[in-house]
């Protein structure tokens, strides 16, 4: 490949490559991290969640280098990674014909025109990929803080579909004294609330049973289109050799060998500071019982046990829209709003 390629404004040529495989993990995450230095990237969650994927999946990823020697970094080729861009099928299963996208740029390589041909080089080959089903929609995150990323996505023809506040509980401040009580309660009616390390001991279709839930959580989750859920295999391979598995985190509530409700707390490679919980929900014929309220002070206070590595108390990061009643409950529990993702979505149909 040649080293020249479109020029910046400073005279600085950039080109793009396709991904290279182990070598560029590390790069991705540091330019993830200098993106949003409040949710830094991890080499080896990327490498983790490219091995977990249903190989049949659709994706597609693009960097973007920089030449020079005023590449941040310059390595022996003189080029450094400065953004990338991976497009493909993150959610839902390999019949999925709606395609998320997410594009990072080095803050000192904004407004160049970087982001913007990675966007036309990724999208066009997963789309390609895709064939011969015809894509039905394009999705992204963008984050409110980011205000930017709005008006890139306005300019590619995306619409804003649903808003999703992010919450976040200051474990340190948590009082678990106004919810003593809660299990006593379930267990008296025959449900009980157990960690996902005790089922896992106890239940040898612990992963059937768990999937079984998890899709019929999912299904009630709000979303702005049908739910899609995952391959079992891909589902369950989350669970296997995970370093930010949390078996005590991760809580599930049963009435009798019947898997009712659930909530997962995982930690972070990235950083120690941040706990994250990505799913809590119950069927719908045992709701209105304070089951999802008893699973999250489980979990919370399992977190609270938690240490960063200078001796501090991490925090716990979530996200729900805004019209669910999960939120309500967070907000009971401590949570305070941090910030807002919001979906945008470019239909193709």
């Amino acid at each position: 490949m040649a080293d020249s390629g479109p020029r910046l404004a400073d005279g600085a040529s950039f080109r793009l490559r396709p991904f290279a495989g182990d070598d560029d993990y590390a790069a991705m995450a540091a330019v993830a991290t200098a993106a949003d230095p409040e949710l830094p990237g991890s080499g080896e969650y990327l490498r983790r969640t490219d091995a977990e994927r249903d190989p049949r999946k659709v994706m597609r990823r693009t960097l973007a280098e920089v030449a020079g020697a005023d590449a941040p970094g310059p390595g022996p080729s003189g080029h450094r990674v400065v953004a990338f861009a991976h497009c493909g099928q993150f959610f839902g299963n390999a019949d999925s014909r709606r395609l998320q996208i997410e594009v990072q740029v080095h803050p000192d390589f904004r407004r160049r025109g970087i982001g913007g041909a990675l966007f036309d080089a990724v999208v066009g080959e997963a789309v390609e990929a895709l064939a011969p089903r015809r894509l039905q929609a394009l999705e992204c995150g963008a984050w409110e803080r980011f205000p930017q990323t709005a008006r890139f996505l306005t300019r590619h023809g995306f619409r804003a579909v649903q808003r999703n506040p992010a919450s976040e509980l200051d474990l340190a401040a948590f009082d678990a004294e106004p919810f003593a009580g809660l299990e006593a309660k379930l267990a008296a009616s025959g449900v009980e609330i157990r960690s996902l390390g005790e089922v896992m001991a106890g239940d040898p279709r612990w992963r059937e049973r768990l999937y079984d839930l998890n899709c019929a959580v999912e299904r009630d989750v709000p979303w702005y289109a049908d739910a899609e859920h995952r391959s079992f295999d891909e589902w369950a391979a989350m669970f296997k050799d995970n370093p930010d598995l949390l078996p005590e985190g991760h809580v599930v509530a049963l009435d009798g060998d019947l898997y009712v409700g659930l909530t997962q707390l995982w930690s972070s490679g990235a950083t120690d500071r941040v706990l994250y919980t990505s799913l809590t929900g119950v069927r719908r014929s045992h709701r209105r019982r304070g089951i999802a309220l008893a699973l999250k002070v489980r979990s919370i206070r399992h977190a609270a046990t938690l240490r960063t590595s200078d001796g501090g108390v991490p925090v716990i990061r979530t996200g729900n829209e805004e019209g669910n009643p999960m939120l309500g409950i967070n907000q009971r529990l401590g949570f305070r709003q941090v910030d807002a993702l919001v979906t945008w979505v470019k239909e193709m149909d």
